[in-house]
């Protein structure tokens, strides 16, 4: 420590390592907070490209992209009315990366169409050669808690 005098009034300084070692310190916490504003940013650009390439496959799909819980019904009342889910296509056509990316605005994997079969059934059934290995991983995943 250093005495000093500022205006007459004896005052003590700080040693100079101390100093360092607080401005180091300063620093790094500026760096940290700038680290977690970008991953925060990055977070919601991902999230308003999955929202637009959600809306985009339920308005070309007929499904309500504001409420993915509601099916989309085909059909006659009089004969039979079917009914499927967005995650239900996204799974009969193979597409993984939308599957996943509707399991993450909170569809469920466990909700069944018309015909009692959940999404991962129906991509079961269409699986040949491989073809929906990617879709039947992401819906097991989701089912094991990992959406």
């Amino acid at each position: 420590y250093e005495m000093t005098s500022v205006t007459g009034v004896q005052t003590c300084a700080l040693p100079i390592s101390r100093l360092r070692e607080e401005e180091r310190l300063r620093q790094e916490y500026e760096e940290e907070a700038r680290r977690i504003e970008a991953e925060r940013l990055r977070a919601e650009q991902a999230k308003r490209e999955r929202q637009d390439a959600i809306k985009a496959f339920c308005t070309r799909y007929g499904f309500d992209p504001n409420n993915l819980d509601v099916p989309r019904k085909a059909g006659c009342a009089v004969i039979k009315v079917t009914f499927t889910y967005a995650l239900h296509q996204a799974a009969e056509l193979g597409d993984a990366k939308l599957v996943e990316m509707l399991l993450e605005e909170g569809a469920s994997p466990l909700q069944q169409n018309n015909s009692k079969k959940t999404a991962a059934q129906l991509a079961q059934k269409k699986n040949k050669a491989g073809s929906h290995d990617a879709v039947l991983q992401v819906l097991r995943n989701s089912a094991a808690g990992g959406a």
